[in-house]
């Protein structure tokens, strides 16, 4: 080895001064013998390089190539800012997720040392296998083991998730799958950041809906990255697991049958055939079961209010409606068919049904309004004068035959005269009649004074008269068809019908007064229904819509209002539903009364808070300490706010008590409103 010098050189801290174009000889630089294998040790020594320990190379502006020596040191510092990322075998600091990252398998893929997990296996399925695509263990090829795409709808295909695919796999080719970990540019436009992602059910889809069975749960991971096109997930996969897979079940030693239930032998869970009657008798909490389970009986007091469906709110003024509703009485009479009687126009108007008045139901109706004839007819019998038996059996309507033992001689005579000719006169001393002999229903020799019945037979006659009902005698002076009045007679008399709209109030037989406030009552009396649900409220409705509009002066509300007595202690419900157009017009409210005081408190509750009244008002006087205000939060007619006004009061007077109303300020166009349905519940507790 040679080395050329200048004539002044500095080797291993010792200067040395040769002549130009003299030649040292390195056997004189250190002991060794040097070599083209050696290199002159710091310490004076040629030896090689490996027993140095380290590469004397500083400020390197290239590539340093070791060979086959390894690197030996504390700690390897990269550079926290690579200008390059690293490629293929290469090692660089991955900012974005704090960790090193390198390729894989001269691929694209990246993996971060200790953050990712892949997995470079053989594709077996009929397709390439895209990026991003979930697979699962299939087998093994060239010593790799080989995946098909997952997918959730039967268990080999989802039993064994594997991961998704980090990049596309070609048929029968490999490639890598990302286990654990981030993978990178997919498509996750249609969900959102934190969705929890399942295996789907079409071949290595997934979804972020969970899956129930008969569908298999396969947890897959979480969306980090929404965006169609830059999306990221990270994969973590969690398999679901088949009942027979627990590790306390045991459904290999008896395979389940259809009907089996699953029980406990103290050891494990297995299937069994469910017990005779479904279950074993005894207390079951509410339900006591007996006769080996095939009778189920309620305990007794265990259905209470909270055990019913109904809607509504259940309370001490609200029933349990046909309707499955809880819901307060209402006072009035509703539309429909009662029997004899239809009900329409919200309870106003009351009809009697068509053929719905029977004879046995007008009994009791005057009889001049049925025959027209004189009222000293009483009964089915005559017990009247022989003028007024004439005019009885003179126009073609019937006769009344009373009891057989009281139709003397006399009588018959007196009407067979009349009937004859009405200006014979049967003399009562005599007693005789003077004229011929007598024919047809009534018969008498001449001059005689004895009568028979003639056409008659005895059957038809001991009915007639035997049971007191009237005895028809249209063969003797005929009962004619027609219009008799308030009765139809058709079908040879044997047909007899009230006219329509011929039965009103005055002809029923009931009791009291009837007027525009009086409804019949099932006692026959005519009375105002009582308004009163049993606790004693009476309840007012407000029947419509009520403005005050550009006004702060309390108005009454027109409907809100009941009277009270002297001395008269109140019980007072208002549901208000009010609203106004303008925030500013607001809606102020108090309580008024026509005459002397009350006096007394409660509480409101409105949508902002629930605050104390104190009242202590006089007629036409505001109540103390002034005119309660609501803001109006919405400026819209339409948007609907609640008050609900709880107070008892005490009445100095006779007088009417108000509910008052107006706007906070007013203003053109300021409107308040108390809306149809607000309701005033009150009862006098003395």
């Amino acid at each position: 080895m040679a080395i050329k010098i200048r004539p002044l050189v500095q080797i291993l801290g010792r200067i040395l001064k040769l002549p130009v174009g003299e030649y040292l000889d390195p056997t004189t630089l250190g002991s060794g013998n040097p070599d083209g294998t050696k290199v002159l040790k710091g310490d004076g020594t040629w030896g090689s390089p490996g027993g140095m320990g380290y590469v004397p190379y500083i400020g390197a502006t290239q590539n340093v190539d070791l060979g086959k020596n390894k690197i030996s040191a504390d700690a390897v510092e990269f550079n926290l800012v690579p200008t390059n990322a690293p490629a293929a075998g290469q090692i660089a600091y991955d900012g974005a997720s704090g960790a090193l990252s390198y390729l894989l398998n001269s691929s694209n893929v990246p993996s971060r040392i200790g953050q990712t997990m892949h997995a470079y296996v053989h594709n077996a399925d009929s397709v390439n296998i895209q990026k991003g695509e979930a697979v699962y263990l299939f087998s093994a090829s060239g010593n790799k083991a080989s995946v098909k795409r997952a997918y959730n709808t039967t268990d080999a295909t989802s039993a064994k998730t594997f991961g998704l695919a980090a990049e596309e796999i070609k048929i029968s080719q490999n490639g890598m799958v990302i286990c654990q970990g981030v993978i990178e540019g997919l498509n996750t436009g249609m969900y959102s950041a934190g969705d929890t992602l399942y295996l789907g059910p079409t071949a290595g889809t997934y979804t972020n809906v969970k899956p129930y069975a008969p569908n298999h749960l396969v947890y897959i991971g979480i969306v980090e990255r929404a965006n169609a096109g830059s999306g990221q997930i990270y994969v973590k996969t969690q398999n679901g697991y088949e009942l027979d897979e627990i590790h306390d079940v045991d459904l290999i030693t008896t395979p389940p049958v259809t009907g089996n239930v699953l029980t406990y032998n103290g050891t494990l869970w297995v299937p069994q055939a469910i017990p005779a009657g479904g279950v074993t008798d005894g207390d079951k909490g509410d339900i006591t079961v007996s006769g080996s389970g095939t009778v189920w009986n309620i305990d007794a007091s265990t259905i209470g209010i909270t055990e019913l469906s109904a809607t509504g709110t259940a309370s001490s003024t609200t029933f349990l409606r046909g309707d499955n509703t809880w819901a307060t009485p209402s006072s009035s009479v509703p539309d429909g068919d009662k029997g004899d009687i239809t009900v329409s126009g919200s309870g106003a108007t009351w009809t009697i049904d068509n053929l719905a008045v029977t004879d046995a139901k007008i009994n009791d109706v005057a009889w001049s309004k049925v025959t027209g004839e004189p009222t000293t007819l009483s009964g089915y019998g005559i017990s009247d004068t022989k003028a007024n038996f004439d005019v009885a059996c003179s126009d073609g309507n019937f006769l009344y035959v009373g009891d057989v033992t009281q139709y003397t001689d006399e009588l018959a005579q007196d009407a067979v005269g009349a009937m004859v000719d009405t200006s014979l006169v049967y003399d009562d001393l005599a007693p005789k009649l003077q004229r011929a002999a007598l024919t047809g229903a009534i018969t008498a020799g001449a001059g005689s004074n004895s009568t028979a019945l003639g056409s008659f037979t005895k059957a038809q006659l001991d009915t007639a008269v035997s049971d007191g009902v009237p005895l028809f005698v249209g063969d003797v002076i005929g009962l004619t068809d027609g219009d008799k009045g308030d009765i139809t007679v058709s079908s040879s008399g044997t047909v007899w019908n009230i006219d329509a709209s011929t039965i009103g109030p005055t002809e029923l037989s009931a009791t009291g007064t009837p007027s525009a406030t009086t409804f019949l009552r099932g006692d026959n009396t005519w009375a105002v229904p009582n308004n009163t649900n049993p606790e004693g409220w009476t309840t007012i409705v407000k029947s419509a819509n009520q403005d005050v509009t550009n006004n702060a002066t309390l108005q009454n509300d027109t409907d809100l209002q009941f009277s009270v007595v002297a001395g008269g202690r109140y019980m007072i419900e208002m549901d208000i539903c009010w609203s106004g157009n303008n925030t500013t017009g607001g809606y102020s409210y108090v309580f008024g009364v026509s005459s002397g005081t009350i006096k007394g408190g409660g509480v409101v509750y409105t949508n902002s808070a629930v605050s104390t009244l104190l009242m202590n008002t006089s007629a036409g006087g505001a109540a103390a300490p002034s005119p309660r205000t609501s803001a109006v939060l919405n400026a819209d007619i339409d948007y609907l706010m609640t008050m609900k006004i709880c107070v008892n009061v005490i009445a100095s007077a006779n007088a009417t008590f108000r509910y008052q109303f107006s706007n906070t300020t007013a203003g053109a166009g300021r409107t308040s409103r108390t809306w149809k349905g607000s309701i005033l519940r009150y009862k006098n507790i003395n």
